[in-house]
Protein backbone atom coordinates (compact mmCIF):
# COMPACT_ATOMS: atom_id res chain seq x y z
CA UNK A 1 0.00 0.00 0.00
CA UNK A 2 1.43 3.67 -1.21
CA UNK A 3 -0.20 6.23 0.88
CA UNK A 4 1.26 9.51 -1.05
CA UNK A 5 0.01 13.76 -1.42
CA UNK A 6 -0.84 14.84 -4.73
CA UNK A 7 -2.63 18.69 -4.85
CA UNK A 8 -2.60 17.86 -8.49
CA UNK A 9 -4.82 15.33 -8.51
CA UNK A 10 -7.69 17.39 -7.70
CA UNK A 11 -6.84 20.25 -10.47
CA UNK A 12 -7.13 17.94 -13.58
CA UNK A 13 -10.27 17.01 -15.60
CA UNK A 14 -10.92 13.86 -14.68
CA UNK A 15 -14.37 12.72 -13.68
CA UNK A 16 -14.62 13.13 -10.08
CA UNK A 17 -16.98 11.87 -7.42
CA UNK A 18 -16.86 14.37 -4.02
CA UNK A 19 -18.99 13.81 -1.35
CA UNK A 20 -19.08 16.93 1.58
CA UNK A 21 -19.23 16.06 4.77
CA UNK A 22 -21.29 18.93 6.05
CA UNK A 23 -21.79 17.49 9.48
CA UNK A 24 -17.70 18.07 9.68
CA UNK A 25 -17.24 21.46 8.34
CA UNK A 26 -15.29 23.75 10.74
CA UNK A 27 -16.68 27.43 11.02
CA UNK A 28 -13.90 29.06 10.99
CA UNK A 29 -12.12 27.96 7.64
CA UNK A 30 -13.77 30.30 5.06
CA UNK A 31 -10.35 32.16 4.83
CA UNK A 32 -7.49 29.48 5.46
CA UNK A 33 -4.60 29.37 2.92
CA UNK A 34 -4.96 26.31 0.85
CA UNK A 35 -1.60 24.10 1.11
CA UNK A 36 0.78 22.96 -1.53
CA UNK A 37 2.89 20.16 -1.03
CA UNK A 38 5.77 19.37 -3.20
CA UNK A 39 8.61 17.49 -1.74
CA UNK A 40 12.36 17.01 -3.09
CA UNK A 41 14.68 14.36 -1.79
CA UNK A 42 14.30 11.81 0.42
CA UNK A 43 13.01 12.57 4.07
CA UNK A 44 15.45 12.41 6.94
CA UNK A 45 13.84 9.57 9.22
CA UNK A 46 14.83 9.14 13.20
CA UNK A 47 13.58 5.36 13.99
CA UNK A 48 12.19 2.80 12.03
CA UNK A 49 9.27 0.17 12.08
CA UNK A 50 8.15 1.23 15.56
CA UNK A 51 6.32 3.59 17.20
CA UNK A 52 8.05 7.02 16.86
CA UNK A 53 9.88 6.68 14.27
CA UNK A 54 9.74 10.16 12.39
CA UNK A 55 10.14 11.14 8.76
CA UNK A 56 10.43 14.85 8.21
CA UNK A 57 10.80 16.34 4.69
CA UNK A 58 11.76 20.21 4.58
CA UNK A 59 10.96 23.00 2.34
CA UNK A 60 7.97 20.14 1.43
CA UNK A 61 5.66 22.90 -0.21
CA UNK A 62 4.08 26.54 0.56
CA UNK A 63 1.11 27.69 1.89
CA UNK A 64 0.35 31.19 1.24
CA UNK A 65 3.77 31.31 -0.26
CA UNK A 66 4.93 30.76 3.17
CA UNK A 67 7.27 27.27 2.59
CA UNK A 68 6.13 24.41 5.15
CA UNK A 69 8.02 21.38 6.60
CA UNK A 70 6.13 18.22 6.89
CA UNK A 71 6.65 15.85 9.82
CA UNK A 72 4.98 12.11 9.48
CA UNK A 73 5.23 10.40 13.08
CA UNK A 74 4.25 6.82 13.48
CA UNK A 75 2.21 6.25 16.50
CA UNK A 76 0.58 3.18 16.16
CA UNK A 77 2.06 0.00 14.79
CA UNK A 78 1.96 -3.64 13.96
CA UNK A 79 3.83 -4.77 10.71
CA UNK A 80 7.02 -5.86 9.60
CA UNK A 81 8.50 -3.45 7.38
CA UNK A 82 7.28 1.05 7.06
CA UNK A 83 9.41 3.35 4.98
CA UNK A 84 8.84 6.61 4.22
CA UNK A 85 10.61 7.80 0.84
CA UNK A 86 9.48 10.58 -2.02
CA UNK A 87 7.95 9.49 -5.44
CA UNK A 88 8.13 12.02 -7.64
CA UNK A 89 7.38 15.42 -5.45
CA UNK A 90 4.73 13.40 -2.89
CA UNK A 91 6.09 12.49 0.22
CA UNK A 92 4.98 8.31 0.54
CA UNK A 93 5.34 5.54 2.76
CA UNK A 94 5.31 1.75 2.33
CA UNK A 95 3.39 -0.31 4.71
CA UNK A 96 4.12 -4.17 4.08
CA UNK A 97 3.80 -7.54 6.59
CA UNK A 98 5.84 -10.79 7.16
CA UNK A 99 3.49 -12.82 5.23
CA UNK A 100 0.14 -13.39 2.86
CA UNK A 101 -2.61 -13.17 5.75
CA UNK A 102 -0.67 -11.07 8.04
CA UNK A 103 -2.07 -7.97 8.92
CA UNK A 104 -0.30 -4.97 9.19
CA UNK A 105 -1.47 -1.75 10.90
CA UNK A 106 -0.07 1.55 10.91
CA UNK A 107 -1.41 5.02 12.30
CA UNK A 108 0.46 8.11 10.79
CA UNK A 109 0.21 11.78 12.76
CA UNK A 110 1.17 14.32 10.00
CA UNK A 111 2.32 17.97 10.86
CA UNK A 112 2.79 20.75 8.80
CA UNK A 113 5.43 23.66 9.94
CA UNK A 114 6.70 26.63 9.08
CA UNK A 115 10.01 26.85 7.44
CA UNK A 116 13.55 27.92 9.35
CA UNK A 117 11.49 27.48 12.57
CA UNK A 118 13.50 23.96 13.43
CA UNK A 119 9.43 22.40 13.58
CA UNK A 120 8.28 24.76 16.26
CA UNK A 121 5.83 27.08 14.52
CA UNK A 122 2.71 25.23 13.42
CA UNK A 123 1.41 26.37 9.70
CA UNK A 124 -2.55 25.88 9.02
CA UNK A 125 -3.89 25.07 5.58
CA UNK A 126 -6.12 23.36 3.57
CA UNK A 127 -4.13 19.90 2.68
CA UNK A 128 -6.22 17.08 0.21
CA UNK A 129 -4.50 13.82 1.41
CA UNK A 130 -4.78 11.20 -1.74
CA UNK A 131 -3.84 7.52 -1.54
CA UNK A 132 -3.00 5.28 -4.38
CA UNK A 133 -3.16 2.01 -5.01
CA UNK A 134 -5.52 0.28 -2.48
CA UNK A 135 -5.74 -3.01 -2.94
CA UNK A 136 -8.57 -5.55 -2.51
CA UNK A 137 -9.98 -9.08 -3.50
CA UNK A 138 -12.36 -10.28 -5.81
CA UNK A 139 -14.88 -7.54 -5.75
CA UNK A 140 -14.82 -6.92 -1.95
CA UNK A 141 -13.91 -4.85 0.46
CA UNK A 142 -11.67 -5.25 3.87
CA UNK A 143 -10.28 -8.05 2.37
CA UNK A 144 -6.75 -5.98 1.79
CA UNK A 145 -6.45 -2.83 2.15
CA UNK A 146 -8.05 -0.17 4.07
CA UNK A 147 -7.46 3.73 4.68
CA UNK A 148 -9.11 5.84 7.24
CA UNK A 149 -8.68 9.55 7.87
CA UNK A 150 -9.26 11.68 10.81
CA UNK A 151 -12.36 13.62 10.92
CA UNK A 152 -11.30 16.45 12.60
CA UNK A 153 -12.16 19.32 10.16
CA UNK A 154 -12.23 16.94 7.39
CA UNK A 155 -14.52 18.51 4.76
CA UNK A 156 -14.81 15.84 1.47
CA UNK A 157 -13.69 12.56 0.05
CA UNK A 158 -13.17 12.44 -3.56
CA UNK A 159 -13.05 9.36 -5.73
CA UNK A 160 -12.52 8.61 -9.42
CA UNK A 161 -15.58 7.98 -11.43
CA UNK A 162 -15.72 4.93 -11.93
CA UNK A 163 -13.82 3.78 -8.92
CA UNK A 164 -12.86 0.29 -7.42
CA UNK A 165 -13.21 1.19 -3.97
CA UNK A 166 -16.16 1.15 -1.65
CA UNK A 167 -16.62 4.12 1.53
CA UNK A 168 -18.50 2.96 4.42
CA UNK A 169 -19.21 5.54 6.79
CA UNK A 170 -18.72 3.20 10.23
CA UNK A 171 -18.97 4.05 13.96
CA UNK A 172 -18.32 7.48 13.26
CA UNK A 173 -15.23 7.02 10.52
CA UNK A 174 -14.87 7.43 6.94
CA UNK A 175 -13.83 3.85 5.51
CA UNK A 176 -11.89 3.30 1.95
CA UNK A 177 -11.50 0.30 1.05
CA UNK A 178 -9.92 -1.61 -2.15
CA UNK A 179 -12.19 -4.29 -3.70
CA UNK A 180 -9.70 -5.63 -6.94
CA UNK A 181 -6.03 -6.13 -7.18
CA UNK A 182 -4.45 -2.70 -8.15
CA UNK A 183 -1.58 -1.04 -9.70
CA UNK A 184 -1.54 2.36 -9.02
CA UNK A 185 -4.46 2.98 -11.34
CA UNK A 186 -6.31 6.16 -10.66
CA UNK A 187 -9.83 4.21 -10.06
CA UNK A 188 -7.37 2.60 -7.04
CA UNK A 189 -7.16 6.42 -5.28
CA UNK A 190 -9.33 8.42 -2.89
CA UNK A 191 -8.27 11.84 -2.14
CA UNK A 192 -9.59 13.25 1.51
CA UNK A 193 -9.51 17.36 2.04
CA UNK A 194 -9.77 19.20 5.41
CA UNK A 195 -9.53 22.79 6.03
CA UNK A 196 -7.58 25.11 8.24
CA UNK A 197 -5.29 22.40 9.87
CA UNK A 198 -1.99 22.10 11.24
CA UNK A 199 -2.13 18.28 11.58
CA UNK A 200 -4.37 15.20 10.64
CA UNK A 201 -3.93 11.35 11.33
CA UNK A 202 -4.17 8.44 8.35
CA UNK A 203 -5.04 4.82 9.79
CA UNK A 204 -3.83 2.34 6.94
CA UNK A 205 -4.84 -1.51 7.46
CA UNK A 206 -3.36 -3.87 5.14
CA UNK A 207 -5.21 -7.34 6.14
CA UNK A 208 -3.64 -9.50 3.87
CA UNK A 209 -0.73 -9.09 1.18
CA UNK A 210 -0.31 -9.68 -1.95
CA UNK A 211 0.22 -13.67 -2.93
Amino acid sequence: MKTKFNNSFLSSKRKLSTVMLASFLWSSTLFAAPMTISASGVPTTTGSNSVGTVALWTNAGTIGGEFIDLRATVIAYNGTTLTFETVGDDPSLLLSSSAKGVAAEVTIHWEVFKSGTSQTVLASGNPTFSVADIDGIGGNPYTRETVTPSLNSLTSYTLETPSNLQIAIEAGLVKASGTQDQNSELNSMVSFSWNNVSSWDIIAIQSQTKG
